[in-house]
């Protein structure tokens, strides 16, 4: 387990913001349910890298799960290697 790091030569991001004939899109029922997994990523994306203030935990690490750093490569590692700055907040 651990992470790997892609570096496309080319991104592409794309998503249909319209509404699909079938009614389905952006609703605003759907809202707070997606503000509160929004929400919810954010932490665990900011978990991840250490930037929460405290420093997480090993037990909230831990809960990370298969989708944690893994052990074959630190946080470091992957900074210097990607040249990211974590404790630069943005």
């Amino acid at each position: 387990r651990g992470y790997d790091t892609y570096t496309p030569t080319k991104n592409v991001v794309f998503h249909d913001f319209e509404l699909q004939a079938n009614g389905h899109g952006n609703n605003e029922w759907f809202k707070r349910q997606r503000d509160r997994f929004r929400k919810m990523a954010i932490k665990r994306a900011k978990t991840l890298i250490h930037a929460t203030y405290p420093k997480p935990t090993d037990v909230e690490l831990a809960n990370m799960g298969i989708y944690g750093l893994g052990k074959r490569r630190t946080l470091e590692q992957l900074a210097d290697f990607a040249n990211i700055d974590f404790t630069i907040p943005r």
